[in-house]
């Protein structure tokens, strides 16, 4: 089922004092170890994250995983399609 679906990861390498970064390190490999479809991309700015959500929407991408503190989805997701949030302190899955 994840084979057909196609997913956005947008990383904060800044939140948690710089650990997301490592935790996007564990979360890479599970979903490729879970054959997920997705790109990823890492913040740069502040705001960044809703750019790169509205480029991955024209590319037809709408499932989002959101890695960073509890700011990077509140920027990130503004519309309510299938996503997931992890946390730096675990994983959150809304139920939408």
């Amino acid at each position: 089922m994840t084979e057909s679906k196609r997913w956005m990861v947008i990383i904060n390498p800044a939140s948690g004092n710089g650990s997301g970064v490592k935790k996007w390190q564990e979360i890479q490999k599970l979903l490729t170890l879970y054959k997920f479809n997705f790109e990823f991309a890492f913040t740069k700015y502040a705001n960044h994250s809703v750019e790169l959500v509205h480029q991955a929407i024209d590319k037809g991408i709408l499932n989002l995983i959101s890695v960073g503190g509890d700011g990077t989805p509140r920027y990130s997701i503004s519309k309510g399609y299938t996503w997931l949030e992890v946390y730096l302190n675990g994983v959150d899955v809304p139920s939408r």
